[in-house]
């Protein structure tokens, strides 16, 4: 599980699963298998926004380079599918690290259960792609005690 601000690595490497480092911030990440739903998960409080939501997308090739590219994240209930968030998320001020950051804003983390994030990417070229492409990344946010 992410501490802080440490980001997820998304990738499509299936011998992934070991902490690394990562070029965007040089905090280590946690590249969980992409053949099934990662296995780390993020956890938060009911209406906690921080830590931001930090993220690096690879595909089979590695990092994938956001240059040009918008990015949406997506938030979603694990049970009904029912869609929570669909906002823009920041690409990082390197493009070329697929670095990417959803900041929480009031309302996003509010209800307590279990849900499934994914981030959507569109290039320049219109082409799209979904990170991770097999499975979410799940998040679970539990009540606050106040």
């Amino acid at each position: 599980m992410p501490i802080g601000n440490e980001p997820y690595d998304i990738g499509n490497d299936p011998t992934s699963g070991d902490v690394t480092t990562a070029p965007l911030s040089g905090h280590p990440v946690i590249t969980p298998p992409t053949s099934a739903i990662p296995a780390t998960e993020f956890d938060l409080k009911a209406g906690d926004t921080l830590p931001a939501f930090i993220v690096i997308l690879k595909d089979a090739n590695g990092v994938i380079n956001l240059s040009g590219a918008t990015v949406q994240f997506h938030m979603a209930e694990k049970s009904s599918k029912r869609l929570i968030v669909n906002e823009a998320a920041q690409v990082a001020s390197d493009p070329t690290t697929g670095g990417v950051t959803y900041n929480w804003v009031s309302g996003d983390t509010d209800a307590p259960n279990f849900y499934e994030c994914e981030f959507r990417v569109t290039f320049d070229d219109g082409a799209t792609l979904t990170c991770p492409d097999d499975g979410y990344l799940p998040l679970t946010i539990t009540p606050a005690l106040v």
